[in-house]
């Protein structure tokens, strides 16, 4: 095909639906999928399928291909994709698209093609469909704690690293630090068998009562940490509160039919302007975790920076909070 008769504007709406008609039936026959693979930045081994005629790139919570880098514009470049090639088109993004090093506007790709937006690395590879599955997993194993489903240590402090280079003053960040109550009994009373059915079902509980912005974590052992971006401190309460009292009202139950009955402490912490890496984040919410561990556990204690004492409890329905958060929940 001649290269200088390519639209370069976007795909008709028409047009996008019978290219992924045709792109589906490709991966139906088991032919190669095209996909891109983080190689360099603060998603790396992720994988996205281009399984869609026309996919955009960027930062912006509407991009179907969602990229956690500051330097990405919201909608960066597009992807057009056929059952025969792909497409690059650059959006007219702020830091410009490059392939293989040169900045371009529209670059057909080829097998092994590296697309760089912003501070982000992508590889562009024509998979077989077990290579590809096997990439997810790889990718699952990285990023997620086997046992719960929940993200696991390492994407929460590379999550955390981005929050903090990336998140502007006026947009907060808050941790919830949750630790669960004498755990350690529920594995000498039964198994460890037993508890790690607890945790696993736990995770899910957790999943099922956040939203899908907010970032829930296995930290290790039984704490977990959640990551709720756009939140303050004082809305956070609604979400530990409703969180603590779904974990104590829930009956856990084991694969021998156990019945168990568990508790949990949190602690909150939101980013202040003095903090400058993740771990002094994690660490003050630790502090206000144990503190409400030192206070009968089974509570919620808020970090208030420049109050007398610091360390909050949150009495259920003692605090005239803001909970415009839990309007989204």
């Amino acid at each position: 095909m001649n290269k200088g008769k390519e639209a370069t504007g976007p795909l008709d709406e028409t047009t996008q639906i019978l290219r992924t008609e045709e792109l589906e039936a490709k991966l139906r026959a088991g032919q190669k999928i095209p996909a891109l693979i983080v190689i360099d930045g603060n998603d790396t081994g992720q994988i996205f399928k281009l399984t869609a005629a026309a996919m955009s790139l960027g930062r912006g919570s509407t991009a179907s291909i969602r990229v956690n880098d500051k330097t990405v514009s919201r909608k960066h470049c597009l992807l057009e994709t056929t059952p025969a090639y792909v497409t690059v088109i650059d959006l007219q993004s702020a830091n410009g698209t490059s392939v293989n090093g040169d900045r371009i506007q529209k670059r057909r790709l080829v097998n092994g093609d590296k697309i760089r937006v912003g501070s982000t690395v992508l590889k562009f590879e024509l998979a077989d469909a077990d290579e590809s599955e096997f990439h997810e997993k790889l990718y699952h194993l990285i990023t997620f704690d086997d046992l719960t489903s929940l993200y696991n240590r390492k994407y929460l402090m590379n999550h955390l690293e981005f929050l903090f280079r990336g998140r502007q003053p006026s947009q907060p960040v808050t941790l919830l630090f949750l630790d669960l109550d004498h755990f350690k009994l529920v594995n000498d009373t039964y198994d460890h068998l037993t508890g790690s059915e607890v945790l696993s079902e736990l995770g899910r509980l957790l999943l099922s009562n956040l939203r899908a912005t907010d970032i829930a974590c296995r930290y290790g052992g039984e704490e977990f940490i959640i990551i709720l971006a756009e939140t303050s401190g004082m809305q956070a309460i609604y979400v530990a509160e409703k969180l603590r009292k779904l974990i104590e009202a829930h009956t856990f139950t084991s694969k021998d039919g156990h019945e168990i009955r568990i508790t949990v402490s949190i602690g909150i912490a939101e980013k202040s302007a003095t903090m400058t890496t993740p771990e002094q984040l994690i660490a003050r919410s630790d502090e206000c975790m144990y503190r409400a561990k030192e206070l009968g556990r089974n509570r919620t204690v808020l970090y208030k920076e420049g109050a007398a004492d610091p360390f909050v409890l949150v009495t259920p329905g003692g605090l005239d909070e803001d909970t415009s958060h839990s309007t989204t929940y």
